[in-house]
């Protein structure tokens, strides 16, 4: 079943770990017992939600018929946001983003968050003066995070990432790089100091779902651990003789707020939920706050969908038909692709406005191409004419181009002059006999200000339809025209 049931640690024939794990007939985590903490017994509902956990750290659990988690009955949920929790008091924004939690008597004590066009979150000033800010890359990584405290010292970590998993961090006073098992979000080692002559490798020992309990350093001994409560806030700190921000799969833990950068969204273990909606815009389904149906056996890696720790993908119920109707049916991975090309190209976007380019000079629309086989990028926006070297199939496409096609569009300087054909012709050039399907499209708006559809995706025309059929163009974007059936 590929489940977790033993993990064992020994060093020179003394046992230094020790965990065994059941489960019941649905795959649910039942009880573990481990050296450290004891046994620990769990508990679901009939819909498989954990409902109470027995042990070192003890919990009970209720859900509401959408899913929502709520840990008290001091807990209050409108629209599936979380309006109230013990003395917690919470206030979002059109879009669905958390901007306001108000504690503490008369709910004086207050945290604050603010987000860019992206919905990514930038700043959060908390209740005695400490200022968070977060700067990300063009695929929404988060690169930078700068602290400031209360009396104005100020923290900067930079992060170098390898795809979507965090490969290095460095500060003023660390520098850390981490390794994980192939194929997964799971850490399996952690090297402190920078460069081979300062490099302290130590090795991360996890639970059944990938998070990390201890580390242990070259000589086997424990140099961190600690217990969970099951949402994932630290119970309790065992030993910190390191640190370690990594908690659930994919998940980063910022000490200055308390939540978990999740790649495309960020986690509260406070709550058990995020603080955002779902970062590729859709309705969301039953609940687009929700985490995981149960967090013993079920992770969320990128923010986008929640799969069982056995590999298998599942949506929220709902949300299947949502997504499909949106992206087409496709894997996490895919729909992280189409997010990482929205938002490059909306980066190339702000770039040429800080290049200084004028909107006339500009024109009306910025295309972005993503080479899905080489993950190259290639960028354009519309021209006065052909480009000086066209892709042969290109050249084809154009040169029989039906008559009703051609003169079913006016508002041109001609078929084949668009930003995405122009972007598109880029990446075929690149890599010579290269398939249409292994090419996606994304285009926006960079229309004037006082037009409302500025920065927002746009359609293809008659023309660019025909000429760019076969590729991956985004759904949401889908042209109005007639499909095209090309034969090259």
């Amino acid at each position: 079943m590929g489940r977790l049931s033993e993990h064992r640690v020994s060093q020179a024939q003394q046992q230094t770990l020790f965990r065994r794990y059941q489960y019941n007939r649905s795959g649910n985590l039942m009880q573990v017992e481990d050296n450290l903490r004891g046994l620990t017994q769990y508990q679901y509902d009939p819909l498989d939600r954990l409902t109470s956990v027995r042990g070192s750290v003890s919990e009970t659990f209720a859900h509401d018929p959408a899913g929502n988690l709520i840990q008290d009955r001091l807990s209050n949920v409108e629209g599936n946001r979380l309006l109230f929790q013990g003395d917690c008091h919470y206030q979002y924004d059109e879009f669905g983003n958390l901007i306001q939690e108000a504690r503490g008597t008369n709910q004086s004590l207050i945290t604050r968050y603010e987000y860019d066009g992206q919905h990514r979150l930038t700043r959060v000033e908390k209740h005695d003066g400490t200022i968070a800010e977060y700067q990300y890359d063009a695929f929404g990584r988060r690169i930078q995070k700068a602290v400031t405290d209360k009396t104005g010292h100020q923290r900067t970590t930079e992060f170098l990432w390898q795809g979507d998993k965090l490969l290095a961090e460095s500060g003023d006073s660390h520098y850390q790089t981490y390794l994980y098992e192939y194929g997964s979000f799971k850490p399996l080692a952690l090297i402190t100091g920078e460069g081979a002559a300062n490099a302290t490798p130590y090795f991360y020992h996890l639970d059944q779902i990938g998070t990390p309990l201890e580390i242990t350093d070259a000589t086997g001994q424990v140099a961190w651990s600690v217990d969970y409560h099951s949402y994932g806030n630290v119970a309790y700190q065992r030993k910190a003789e390191i640190t370690s921000p990594l908690r659930f799969q994919g998940q980063y833990y910022d000490e200055e707020t308390g939540l978990h950068y999740n790649r495309h969204r960020y986690y509260s273990p406070d709550t058990g939920r995020f603080i955002t909606v779902d970062p590729i815009g859709l309705a969301g389904g039953l609940n687009n706050y929700q985490y995981v149906k149960n967090p013993t056996g079920w992770i969320d890696p990128l923010g986008l969908m929640m799969r069982n720790c056995a590999g298998q993908k599942v949506l929220q119920k709902g949300r299947l038909e949502e997504l499909r109707a949106k992206y087409g049916t496709l894997t996490a991975e895919q729909i992280n692709q189409r997010i990482n090309l929205r938002g490059a190209t909306t980066e190339e976007y702000n770039r040429l406005l800080r290049t200084g380019m004028s909107k006339n000079e500009m024109g009306p629309v910025v295309a972005g191409v993503y080479d899905t086989k080489t993950g190259q990028y290639f960028f354009d926006i519309n021209h006065e004419s052909l480009p000086s070297k066209l892709d042969p199939l290109l050249a084809n496409r154009l040169e029989n181009m039906p008559s009703d096609i051609m003169n079913s569009y006016e508002k041109t300087l001609g078929a084949g002059t668009h930003a995405e054909v122009y972007a598109l012709n880029k990446a075929m050039l690149a890599r010579e006999g290269a398939a249409l399907d292994d090419f996606m499209i994304y285009t926006i708006s960079a229309k004037k200000a006082s037009v409302p559809l500025r920065g927002l995706p746009v359609p293809r025309c008659p023309h660019c339809d025909f000429l760019t059929n076969g590729t991956q163009y985004f759904p949401e974007v889908m042209n109005y025209s007639k499909k095209s059936i090309v034969k090259p």
